[in-house]
Formats: structure tokens, C-alpha cells, sequence
């Protein structure tokens, strides 16, 4: 056995070499899709934050409107067709989650054109 301070060359053999390099190779790849997931994950809840506050307020405004009058059964049907499910629709919103619609979600303005209705009568 040698002294670790030995002038000898320290030899690795292939395998180790190997190995070595597919560590190294799978950790560099693990952190860049770890860094890529977060630099991802923070833009797009940048980008979709205003997006979904502001549809969560139209909404609980066309709510606390048809709650405050007392309108349960239309209260029901606004429920109904403001769901979750229907406001994300694909129909509404690309691949990337962006509106493909201009301005007010359609399903909202629904709602306000109602209640605008509503209110005249």
C-alpha cells in the first residue's frame, strides 16, 4: 500500500471514469431542470396572478350581488356557469394559459350583462 503523499500517478480505471462522468452529467442535468422548473413556475404565476385575481373578483362580485338581492336561483345558475371547470376551459385560454379572449372573460361578461339587466329592472 501507498502513501496518499506518493509522487506516484493516481490511475482510474474506465469504469470509475465513467461513472464519475455520469454522475457529475446527471446531477448538472437535475439542477438545470430544477433551476428551469423554478424560473418557470415563478413566471407563470407572474403572469397568470392578475389574470386570475381579476376573474376571482368579477365573479365574487356577480356572487355578492345575486346573494344580496336574494336571487337564489339565479345565484344557483351563476355558480353553475362560473365554475372552475368552465371558466378554464381550453376554450378560453391557449396552450401557454394565456386569455384567448380580449378584456372580460366571456362567461363573465354573461354575468354582468345580467345583472346589468338586473339592476335596470
Amino acid at each position: 500500500m501507498s502513501d496518499i503523499w506518493d509522487d506516484e500517478e493516481v490511475r482510474e480505471t474506465p469504469s470509475e471514469i465513467t461513472r464519475v462522468k455520469r454522475d457529475h452529467s446527471q446531477a448538472g442535468y437535475l439542477a438545470g431542470v430544477t433551476k428551469a422548473k423554478d424560473e418557470s413556475l415563478q413566471e407563470g404565476f407572474n403572469a397568470g396572478y392578475p389574470i386570475g385575481g381579476q376573474l376571482g373578483l368579477s365573479i365574487g362580485r356577480i356572487f355578492g350581488y345575486l346573494q344580496g338581492k336574494g336571487l337564489v336561483e339565479e345565484e344557483k345558475q351563476a355558480r353553475k356557469e362560473l365554475s372552475s371547470t368552465r371558466i378554464f376551459d381550453r376554450q378560453y385560454w391557449t396552450t401557454d394559459a394565456a386569455p384567448t379572449y380580449e378584456g372580460v372573460h366571456p362567461l363573465v361578461k354573461q354575468w354582468e350583462n345580467k345583472i346589468d339587466v338586473m339592476k335596470r329592472e
